[in-house]
Order: C-alpha cells, then sequence, then structure tokens
C-alpha cells in the first residue's frame, strides 16, 4: 500500500501544478482574449475531449491494469501505440478538414480555426496515453506527471506570447491559443517518451492480443466517453437554449465552462491520482477489501473539505484569479463555482469507484451508472436553462448527474462484497 500512496502522492502533486498552471493561465487568457473570445476557445473543447477520449483516454487505464496482472509491458506498449496512434491521426486529420462545418454546427462559424488549431493535438495525446499506461502499469507514476506539468508550461509560456504579439480579433487570438495546446502536447510527448526510457524495464509478461486489449480498453472508454460527450452536448445545445443573443450567450457559457469548471477541476485532479495509482494495486489482488476501501475513504474525505472550501470562498477565488471580469460577469461567476462545488465530491467518487470496479474486472458498470446521470442531466438542462435558470441550470444538471452515478457505482461495490462476504461465511461454515 507504500507503493500505491507514493504513486498517489506524485500523481496528486503534479496534478496540483497542473491545475495551479492552468488556473494562472486562465486570469491573463481571460483578459487577452475577453469573454467572447473565451468563449470561442471553450466552444472547441467540447468535440476535442469527445475525440480524445474515443482514441486516448481509456488507455491508460486499461494498459495499467493489463501490465499490472502480468502482461508483457513494451508488447502491449507497441501494439497499443500503432492501434490508438493511428485511430488519433485518423481524428485529427477530420477534425481539420471540417473545422468551419463543425464550428457552424455548433452555432458560431468564426470558430473555426480555433477547430482547426487545436485538431493536431488529438494524435499527440493517443502517443502520450499509450506510454503512460505502460510506465503506471509498471507502478512509476512518475513519467505520468512530469509530462502533465510539461503540458501546462508550455501552453502557459506559448499560450500567452502568441496571443500578446499576434492576432486582431477575440476568434484569432482564440485560435493562437489552442494552437500552443498542440505544441504543449509534442513538448509533453518528447517528455514522457525521455522519462519512460530511463526507468528499469522489468520482467517480461504475458503477451496480450490486439482483441485482449481491445476488450479492456473498449468499456473503459466508453465510460471515459460519457462525460466529454456531455459537454458536447453542452458545446452544441446550451448557446442556442440561453435566451440572448449569439455574443452574451457565447460569454455566458465561456464562464462556466472556461472559469467555473476550471476551477472545480483542480481538487478533482487530486482525488483523480488516487484513482490512478489505486487500479494497479487492486488488479493485483482483487479479494483484498482493505485496497478497496482506502481509496475511496481518501477520496471521500479530500473531495468534501475542499468541496466546503470552494463553496465558501467563492467570491474570493473570483476575485484573486478573475478579477479582471466586469462586476456582472464576477457575480455570475462566484454563483456558478458555489453551485458546482458540489461536483468535486460528486465527480472524484465517480473517478475513485469507476477505478475500482475497472481494476476488479467489471468494467461496464461505471458505463451503466454514468449513462444514467448523463441521462438525467441532459433532461434537466433541457428544462432549466430556457425556463429562468439560465446558465446556472447547467450547473444544478451536472450536480445531479455526478452524484447519481457516484451512488449507483457505490451500490454496485457494497453489493458485491456483502455478497462475497456471504460466501466465504457459508464456505467456512461447510469446513
Amino acid at each position: 500500500m507504500n507503493r500505491y500512496l507514493k504513486g498517489a502522492a506524485t500523481l496528486a502533486l503534479g496534478g496540483i501544478v497542473c491545475k495551479l498552471l492552468g488556473a494562472i493561465y486562465r486570469v491573463p487568457l481571460t483578459r487577452l482574449l475577453g469573454a467572447e473570445g473565451l468563449g470561442a476557445y471553450q466552444m472547441a473543447f467540447p468535440l476535442y475531449t469527445a475525440l480524445l477520449t474515443l482514441s486516448s483516454t481509456g488507455i491508460p487505464t486499461a494498459l495499467s491494469k493489463l501490465i499490472a496482472e502480468g502482461g508483457d509491458a513494451r508488447r502491449i506498449l507497441k501494439k497499443s501505440l500503432l492501434l490508438f496512434g493511428g485511430t488519433g491521426l485518423i481524428a485529427s486529420v477530420l477534425t481539420v478538414i471540417f473545422s468551419g462545418g463543425i464550428a457552424r454546427l455548433a452555432g458560431n462559424d468564426r470558430a473555426a480555426y480555433v477547430y482547426a488549431a487545436l485538431a493536431p493535438s488529438v494524435f499527440f495525446v493517443s502517443v502520450i496515453s499509450c506510454v503512460r499506461g505502460y510506465c503506471q502499469g509498471r507502478k512509476n507514476m512518475l513519467p505520468t506527471a512530469l509530462s502533465q506539468m510539461t503540458e501546462q508550461a508550455v501552453k502557459l509560456a506559448f499560450g500567452l506570447f502568441l496571443c500578446s504579439l499576434f492576432g486582431k480579433t477575440p476568434y484569432e487570438k482564440a485560435a493562437l491559443a489552442t494552437l500552443a495546446v498542440t505544441i504543449s502536447e509534442v513538448a509533453a510527448l518528447f517528455v514522457v517518451v525521455v522519462a519512460a526510457n530511463k526507468a528499469p524495464s522489468g520482467s517480461a509478461g504475458q503477451d496480450a492480443s490486439v482483441k485482449r486489449i481491445l476488450t479492456i480498453v473498449f468499456p473503459i472508454t466508453l465510460t471515459s466517453v460519457m462525460i466529454p460527450l456531455s459537454r458536447l452536448f453542452d458545446g452544441f445545445f446550451v448557446i442556442n437554449l440561453l435566451p440572448f443573443d449569439t455574443s452574451e450567450a457565447t460569454a455566458l457559457f465561456g464562464l462556466y465552462g472556461g472559469a467555473a469548471e476550471s476551477v472545480v477541476s483542480m481538487p478533482v485532479a487530486l482525488c483523480y491520482a488516487i484513482a490512478v495509482a489505486a487500479i494497479p494495486e487492486i488488479a493485483k489482488d482483487k479479494s483484498n477489501i482493505q485496497k478497496k476501501v482506502k481509496p475511496l475513504f481518501h477520496t471521500l474525505v479530500i473531495s468534501v473539505i475542499i468541496a466546503l472550501l470552494t463553496g465558501l470562498f467563492a467570491g474570493i477565488i473570483v476575485n484573486v484569479l478573475y478579477g479582471g471580469l466586469a462586476e456582472n460577469a464576477k457575480n455570475t461567476l462566484t454563483a456558478l463555482i458555489g453551485i458546482s462545488s458540489a461536483q468535486i465530491i460528486g465527480l472524484s467518487v465517480v473517478q475513485t469507484t469507476g477505478a475500482i470496479l475497472v481494476a476488479t474486472g467489471r468494467t461496464y458498470l461505471p458505463v451503466v451508472s454514468l449513462a444514467a446521470g448523463i441521462s438525467v442531466k441532459v433532461f434537466l438542462t433541457l428544462t432549466l436553462v430556457p425556463s429562468g435558470y439560465g446558465i446556472y441550470g447547467c450547473a444544478l444538471a451536472d450536480v445531479f448527474c455526478y452524484f447519481i452515478a457516484a451512488s449507483l457505482n457505490y451500490l454496485a461495490i457494497a453489493v458485491k462484497e456483502v455478497k462475497g462476504r456471504k460466501t466465504l461465511v457459508a464456505s467456512a461454515e461447510l469446513n
């Protein structure tokens, strides 16, 4: 368990540094882009995240599980690079080709270059994800942490440099900011490959076929893509549902998707480290209850404390991070963060309980729970946003989504453990 805590601490530290850099970046970026430019910048990310998830997000978790169970790390890595690197390349090329049509469909055709500039990063992250999974399966979390910090640092430096010196309109500056994301992924790929090569190679294990890799990756990817798809829904519909003109609706969406969610995601990254580090530990010893209880306990304690602090000090957070916004925008953002702070608990528990289910082989259960939560979110968004709640309805819908999914995951774990104990008791009585 000490190895688990060390790995979690390494990822948590990297996650905190990343989120701090990201939050710091948002302050000057918001001033450079303005509310409309920030909204255009944010418009591309739901589609980007969805494509990214399809081509890469399930890979680190799946490879970590396969390697921790005794798979041949290097052979699994090579097959994954060919399979998912190719998928990422196709996704990048298609996004560039259809960037104009995608922007028009999202409700603002001036954002076409924003989509095109961000698209190449999908390929690079696909490759990075394979290498991260290779390292995590061998319980080496350092390459992941280093590459994540590199992403943020390079994005900050190039984003501010490009937006400050080039681009006249908010949309041109938003495109340059997304280009900085692509540059940051190139740098992160270099760092993670170097760090992985410096680690001991380890002993060879059993090979895994492409079919076996896909069998594990598919349900995990399906789970991972659920949240980005819900964000894609927001990107396409929320601006159109809000009873304002395009510029004002885009600005409000930027406040929620670009600012409020950035604040909420910072502590969630800390708990994500717990989930990632727990997977190889649990996968090696699925019957050990303590290896399941401790990550969940740590997640609950940390997320509840931080959620309360975030909600209570939302106004101070806005003044510190987004002091350059107009007064009405700051008031709106403060309220959004206050509502969204509850997401910290729900999403953190979703991550950890989902990791426990994946590590124990029940990979499709997180899909079911998230599908249930997102179904409620879609209904509430369509109902609340146009009926007077406005952008706050979008935040409330997300809160309900994660708490429903977390509850269903926890119920699945609890029922399985109770059944397991009854079986052990019955076996002992027979003997």
